[in-house]
């Protein structure tokens, strides 16, 4: 009999030892860089309008079921480190599938003013705490409609309200970096200009970008002949030679082979990632470049740029002034000279003249 007893004994404190009295919070979702988020769709007291950017698993420790679990969740919501706002959820009565160990949540029912089928919501999460939290971003959001670029993070704690319970926390980031527009520099002019350059030697693809740490698509595509260079058509017409995705990088070098006497357009895309689209994995939305042009080879007495002109031309657009683009999009390319305070500077010379403006200072302009 004593042993039975020693026996039952040691089973019940092996079941203590081993038995699992924690909650566990799994996040689940992949952590997005979106370009947009606009306000209206990450309002609180609409939560089903929201995007999913936050899948939680929630685990109950053993011998609990989604009926009996007794706990709170604090929510706080960050921007740059920064606290916008914050709620407390308790769960329902009529939590869905009250026997289940686990419960599977977004941010839709977590980032709420409201009540929904898991949580019972305090009403403390709110659209005018999120604006009115930060003066900088109140600024941004009232002007435009939108969140601000930067890290938003959400802050998970949940805290068992029986004894005997161990809680957890964790805490999910994604990025907004907004993208306005993407920029062609070189080589070639936009479709439609009068004179279209002809390029004789190996071929660098330079484009830039408002955006950053991007994933690019460039294209390229050749035609036979230079009417098929049509703005309204371009796209419609010619054979795609080469589709490349581009990481992180604002320059390319192509593999193709160019051929001489052909033409050639191409443009580079960047993936626009908003929250339209995080949940529509077969479907791609871009923001593109407009379509520049150039020919490949031809006759010897063609005037071309030089190397020192295509070095002048990369800088010149670098400085990104109106009429200087006007004239650089419509075909004309500079000589070898640029004039500066009085002094003309040429070669090598005026390149490097041409990025110390573009590092350091503001400038006017004027063309002769």
């Amino acid at each position: 009999m004593k042993r039975i007893i020693v026996f039952l004994l040691f089973v019940v404190f092996t079941s203590l030892i081993f038995a699992n009295n924690a909650y566990d919070l799994q996040f689940t979702c992949t952590q997005p860089i979106l370009n947009v988020l606009k306000v209206s769709y990450f309002d609180p007291a609409a939560p089903f309008s929201q995007p999913i950017i936050l899948c939680l698993r929630i685990d109950l420790p053993d011998g609990l079921t989604n009926a009996t679990a007794d706990y709170e969740l604090e929510v706080d919501f960050f921007w740059n480190s920064g606290r916008l706002t914050g709620t407390t959820l308790t769960p329902v009565d009529n939590i869905i599938n009250p026997n289940g160990t686990f419960i599977n949540v977004t941010n839709q029912h977590l980032i709420t003013a409201s009540t929904n089928n898991y949580f019972e919501a305090d009403g403390s999460f709110s659209f005018d705490d999120i604006v009115d939290s930060n003066s900088q971003f109140k600024d941004f959001v009232l002007e435009t409609g939108k969140f601000p670029d930067g890290e938003y993070r959400i802050d998970i704690t949940l805290i068992p309200r029986s004894s005997g319970y161990i809680g957890d926390n964790g805490s999910i980031t994604f990025q907004v970096r907004g993208i306005q527009s993407v920029r062609v520099i070189s080589p070639g002019v936009i479709a439609g200009a009068a004179n279209i350059p002809i390029i004789f030697k190996p071929i660098i693809f330079n484009w830039n970008t408002s955006g950053r740490d991007n994933n690019f698509v460039i294209e390229i595509k050749e035609f036979d002949q230079v009417y098929e260079l049509d703005p309204s058509n371009i796209e419609f017409n010619g054979r795609l030679v080469e589709q490349e995705e581009v990481t992180n990088n604002t320059i390319y070098t192509p593999y193709y082979t160019f051929q001489e006497s052909k033409y050639y357009a191409w443009r580079a895309k960047v993936k626009f990632i908003g929250e339209e689209t995080l949940n529509l994995n077969d479907h791609e939305q871009y923001i593109s470049s407009n379509y520049h042009v150039f020919q490949f080879g031809c006759a010897p007495n063609v005037n071309v740029p030089n190397a020192f002109q295509e070095e002048l031309l990369n800088n010149l657009q670098n400085l990104n002034i109106a009429e200087i683009n006007s004239l650089l999009d419509a075909g004309y390319f500079p000589k070898d000279g640029i004039t500066l305070n009085g002094k003309t500077y040429y070669g090598k010379e005026a390149v490097d003249k041409l990025r110390e403006l573009f590092m350091t200072y503001t400038i006017e302009v004027s063309i002769e």
